[in-house]
């Protein structure tokens, strides 16, 4: 999930445990608003350390899903509302799969990583990226050198899940004014042909990495002539390639809308198309469960209206779709309200008793369409009271109304009674 300008929050699904757990949840709109599409709670959130870009969305998360709040011990008097503390070695639950705890300090004192062995995964916070580690801010260049041997002796597969964007640095040589034009004028995205990628199967899909070091010729032709390409960083870029797959998903509207006095909408907002089709990695697309449209705000509605509006896009750059917008119709009835005086029944009269109410009928207010005011009937109501004798007061139940009317209210909603002997 998408984090400030440079960031990134992971969320791990286990869809077979049914357990939602988030990792350094820097901000919490976008975790909310991921979470919201899937119709997922937040059983657990977990921090790598105490910077603010990685638990600044920590408390409002935890009072909306009132999740578990896994951290570093060694940053107990800078995380609030821990629940479970974790230390080096630690082994432990994360979205139900075994994690084991790796204390590495040197961009903070407390930081740890968090090392899936099953899944080859490990999320390394802050102390390793593709192209280096993290900034030294409280411990030492020593105590950081020994982190990232630590992290070293993982396997080799081990895939490094990291909290910022991957660039690709280019050391060259060249004239000063060369350096200088090409500055100013480069491109943002290097073209790469998955071809010239290495492959390698795991399991039922292909891994597919990119060498920097083989691949010098392929990028010194998008240099200029009088530019030389000395170094490239990072050496290697993965790329996993899965199954392309299709899915149908509902369209959900979004709205904000306001009506004028005596009006109302009158049924669901009728979409067209009502589904779209999404396509991508399988791995992604088989996520998503349903898709929202950018939210569709009208005030002081008093009439029909309809028009179309775009679709809202999913968090996730590799996913396509059939369309861009869908049509969309309001329908508006004005309404009015009605009133009527009812009779009261009694239920469950002592034998030998009759009660006498006060008042013994109520009057009824409801809401109705204009269209259907002269279908409303008394006989369409019914309300009653249940004897009580603990109580001095009875409380009224409507116990049968129209089923096109809305808002019905009783007055009172309270009788007083005089029991009788006969």
């Amino acid at each position: 999930i998408n984090a400030f300008s440079d960031n990134y929050i992971y969320l791990i699904r286990n869809e077979s445990k049914n357990i939602t757990s988030v990792i350094d949840p820097g901000e919490s709109t976008p975790v909310i608003n991921f979470l919201k599409k899937r119709n997922w709670h937040l059983d657990e959130i977990i921090n790598t350390h105490h910077h603010h870009d990685h638990i600044g969305g920590n408390a409002k998360l935890l009072n909306i899903y009132k999740s578990k709040l896994i951290a570093p011990i060694y940053d107990r008097n800078q995380i609030s509302d821990i629940d479970v503390y974790v230390s080096d070695n630690d082994l432990i639950s994360v979205a139900g799969t075994k994690t084991k705890v790796i204390h590495t300090p040197g961009h903070t004192l407390g930081h740890v990583c968090f090392y899936m062995a099953d899944e080859k995964c490990l999320f390394s916070g802050d102390t390793m990226f593709y192209l280096g580690c993290g900034r030294v801010f409280e411990g030492t260049m020593d105590q950081m050198w020994s982190s990232l041997i630590k992290l070293r002796t993982l396997p080799d597969d081990t895939l490094v899940i990291e909290d910022k964007n991957v660039d690709l640095h280019l050391q060259v040589i060249a004239p000063g004014f060369t350096i200088l034009a090409h500055r100013l004028s480069f491109r943002n995205h290097l073209p790469l042909s998955v071809s010239t990628f290495i492959p390698k199967k795991k399991g039922n899909k292909w891994n597919y990495y990119w060498l920097g070091k083989q691949s010098i010729s392929q990028l010194q032709e998008v240099l200029p002539t009088n530019m030389q390409l000395l170094h490239v960083q990072p050496n290697r870029i993965d790329v996993l390639l899965d199954e392309k797959a299709e899915r149908v998903l509902p369209v959900q509207i979004k709205t904000d809308l306001s009506f004028k006095d005596l009006f109302r909408q009158k049924e669901p907002i009728k979409l067209e198309p009502s589904t779209i089709v999404i396509s991508g990695p399988k791995a992604v697309v088989e996520v998503f469960s349903s898709i929202s449209t950018e939210t569709l705000k009208i005030d002081d509605i008093n009439a029909n209206s309809s028009g179309t509006i775009n679709i809202e896009p999913l968090n996730h750059s590799e996913i396509n779709y059939s369309l861009s917008n869908v049509s969309w119709e309001l329908k508006v009835e004005q309404f009015t309200e009605g009133e009527m005086t009812l009779p009261l029944s009694i239920k469950n009269v002592p034998k030998g008793y009759e009660i006498k109410l006060f008042p013994d009928e109520v009057t009824v207010n409801y809401l109705v369409s204009l269209d259907k005011f002269d279908l409303v009937k008394k006989e369409m109501f019914a309300t009653s009271v249940n004897f009580d004798n603990t109580k001095k007061r009875l409380p009224i139940e409507l116990v049968r109304q129209a089923d096109f009317v809305e808002n019905v209210r009783v007055k009172p909603d309270k009788v007083e009674y005089f029991l009788i002997k006969k």
